[in-house]
């Protein structure tokens, strides 16, 4: 029987509740988040418990820091007091889990969960999305001036049509996410002052998968064209 399991994090780092409704149905299932990287989650094998997870935000955080900030270690040992254990982090994201399922909320303040989550997005979320449109456009203009110069040669080369594509696609998905970001930001705050609750992003785990999949064959597309080539 296995005793340890990885995954990929697709959660949008502003989908709170939807990485902790994910960690407790883990848990329920005998599979406790063990460890956090960027990109891999680790899991170890446990006996299936109801347990409630938390996640919390530190804008000013990095995943280069060598070691949490006298901020970080003091919100830690105020969450441990309050029942909260710590689990581990990931970058300015940070991860809890409590015994009671009705346990008090670490933010219980809409407004101030949704200004820390935005201070956390611009250094991920739209960043990341942001400069990789950038890179984006620089090949799309660079591949628009190679087939102006060589037009023959470039409708003759299959790995610029996948790899244009591949391109294409990942500019499509930069700007839907920034899209998606910013209507449940600006939604978000709306609801927060009006119905002072924290509004729950839909679920776009599917979406991302399906689009990240595509990308990824087109690429392999491409480079096995350039190199039958």
């Amino acid at each position: 029987m296995r005793t340890t399991k990885r995954e990929m994090n697709f959660y949008s780092i502003y989908d709170r509740a939807g990485l902790e409704k994910h960690l407790e149905d883990m848990s329920a299932k005998g599979w406790m988040l063990d460890r956090m990287g960027q990109y891999l989650w680790y899991y170890r094998r446990t006996e299936p418990r109801k347990l409630r997870f938390a996640v919390s935000y530190f804008p000013s955080a990095s995943v280069f820091d060598p070691a949490p900030s006298e901020k970080q270690e003091t919100y830690r040992e105020f969450c441990e007091h309050a029942g909260w254990n710590f689990i581990g982090c990931s970058g300015q994201l940070e991860v809890y889990w409590h015994e009671d399922e009705n346990a008090v909320p670490l933010v219980t303040d809409p407004m101030m969960e949704i200004k820390t989550i935005h201070k956390t997005a611009k250094k991920t979320v739209i960043l990341s999305n942001v400069l990789l449109l950038a890179i984006v456009i620089m090949n799309v203009c660079r591949t628009i001036q190679f087939y102006r110069n060589n037009t023959i040669s470039a409708l003759l080369s299959d790995s610029n049509f996948w790899t244009a594509i591949a391109m294409a696609f990942a500019g499509v998905y930069c700007v839907s996410e920034l899209i998606r970001y910013f209507a449940w930001y600006f939604q978000a705050k709306k609801i927060a002052e009006t119905e002072e609750r924290f509004f729950t992003p839909k679920s776009s785990i599917r979406y991302v998968k399906a689009v990240l999949g595509m990308m990824i064959v087109l690429f392999v597309i491409g480079f096995a064209s350039f190199m039958l080539e």
